[in-house]
């Protein structure tokens, strides 16, 4: 066996375990939570990625400030697809979180400030979990 799995999966535990989450206040009612960020270091070369988290709470919250920390945490766009990065960040938060439904847009701005060049969108639900009305006031992609 080589170091590089043992590597990248204690890499993976320390960026999991930084997601520090809070008990629900209200855990047997529906409601979204929203969050925004930026991927990576802000002195990086190139454009920055925008994240923005929407869920519905289980039992715990993501606390703002360690979404913050958290994102500092992730590995550089650069090194790979934009759709891998939001693939890990999904399974970290679905490690901590367990929420009853997540959703993760990532998104890399144009040159000129207009459309994103680049977006992922991601979601999962845990089963059987349905709310059609509240979901309806989520943002189209």
């Amino acid at each position: 066996m080589t170091a590089e799995p043992t590597r990248l999966e204690s890499e993976r535990v320390r960026r999991q375990s930084s997601i520090d989450t809070a008990p629900n206040p209200e855990a047997h009612g529906d409601y979204l939570c929203l969050l925004n960020g930026t991927l990576g270091s802000t002195d990086r070369a190139g454009p920055s990625v925008a994240v923005t988290l929407r869920y519905v709470p289980d039992k715990w919250l993501v606390r703002p400030a360690v979404f913050h920390a958290y994102l500092s945490r992730v590995p550089a766009t650069e090194d790979r697809l934009l759709e891998e990065t939001a693939h890990l960040i999904l399974d970290d938060l679905n490690n901590q979180l367990v929420a009853r439904w997540v959703q993760i847009l990532l998104e890399v701005p144009s040159r000129d400030g207009g459309t994103p060049a680049h977006r992922v969108l991601l979601e999962d639900r845990q089963p059987q979990w349905d709310n059609p009305s509240l979901l309806t006031r989520v943002q189209p992609f």
